[in-house]
């Protein structure tokens, strides 16, 4: 008998069992290196947001926080008993004569650095009421999230209200995810086999298909950031997936209510691209998304970039937050596409 197919046999035998051994050395490495990075270990920071932030852990596994109800800070209510960002509560029933608009959004509609008074939903209310709309605009903006959590958050805290209009404040980088919050309240559990995870990992990474969501960079596309722009908005991956799947919800909770919904595409604030010409790809693609889903739409990049950068931004070097004026500046260009909104 040959001794040929003896030894290629052993081969393939002696690869298996190295293989083996490989995957299962690996698999010891990244458990201690994740024990002693204390990856999957709750930090000091998520144990003290869970109990002082104004946010809270729920039991809603796609909302994952929400806001604390009846927080106060400096003798003043700042979230009341609904999650509002609003110095008083809010009746479960509008005024008499008055149009209810629930805004939802993220960290650019919350702002809350700023005063109530000077947050764009207030501005805006404001401003409803002197051109004779009397309204109530209730900040419903969470820091951090995404269109998915707003549209949970449509459906379970703002439809109660019962508003007659909503606006969707949409950020450039909603297709990413934010660092905080999140990671103070997401969960976190290893997988269950992490050597297969991190192969499978490095595999997407080599082939230029990264698993999963980036975190939310921030620069914008100008510079070393382009690459995780443009990951972000491939429309075949799961970053933007996510941007449709939660205006897919929008819609379709717009069209069972027959509540309208306006989306505000907000812009970057990027002192090296004032005019928004590198976010133009990325905003007509949101545009398209929101017109093939039958929702009104405003781009706001004009209205912001007639103004001083230094005039708008909340801070220097941050491209995704508005100032006091900025907000001001945000609640004027969206007053004539609310008003249409509700036919006034």
């Amino acid at each position: 008998m040959s001794t040929k197919p003896r030894t290629a046999a052993r081969r393939v035998f002696a690869t298996a069992l190295g293989t083996v051994v490989a995957l299962v050395l690996l698999e010891a490495g990244l458990r201690i290196t994740d024990a002693l990075r204390g990856t999957y270990t709750l930090s000091d920071d998520a144990r003290r947001a869970r109990s002082e932030s104004p946010w809270m852990a729920s039991t809603d596994v796609e909302l994952v926080y929400v806001h604390r109800p009846m927080t106060r800070a400096e003798g003043e209510l700042k979230i009341e008993s609904h999650g509002v960002l609003r110095p008083v509560d809010v009746a479960p029933r509008k005024r008499d004569g008055s149009v209810r608009i629930a805004v939802i959004g993220d960290s650019i509609g919350a702002a809350l650095s700023l005063r109530y008074e000077d947050r764009f939903p207030a501005a805006l209310e404001r401003r409803l009421g002197a051109g004779g709309v009397p309204s109530e605009v209730l900040n419903f903006c969470v820091n951090g999230y995404d269109t998915v959590q707003e549209a949970r958050l449509l459906e379970t805290s703002v439809a109660p209200l019962a508003p007659d209009a909503v606006l969707l404040v949409y950020c450039l980088n909603d297709p990413a995810e934010s660092v905080t919050p999140l990671g103070w309240f997401r969960e976190q559990s290893p997988p269950p086999c992490r050597a297969w995870a991190f192969l499978s990992s490095a595999l997407g990474g080599a082939l230029g298909r990264p698993a999963g969501r980036p975190l939310a960079p921030g620069a914008g596309p100008i510079g070393p950031a382009a690459s995780t722009w443009r990951r972000m908005y491939d429309p075949g991956a799961e970053p933007w997936q996510t941007v449709t799947r939660g205006l897919d919800r929008v819609a379709a909770w717009s069209a069972t209510t027959r509540v309208p919904v306006l989306v505000a595409v907000a812009p970057l604030l990027d002192a090296e691209d004032p005019a928004g010409e590198s976010t133009r790809g990325f905003r007509e693609q949101v545009a398209a998304a929101i017109a093939a889903r039958r929702l009104a739409a405003v781009d706001l990049q004009s209205a912001v970039a007639a103004h001083p950068l230094a005039d708008v931004a909340l801070s220097d070097g941050d491209i995704y937050h508005f100032g006091a004026r900025g907000h001001a500046i945000l609640a004027d260009a969206l007053v004539p596409a609310v008003r249409r909104l509700v036919g006034r």
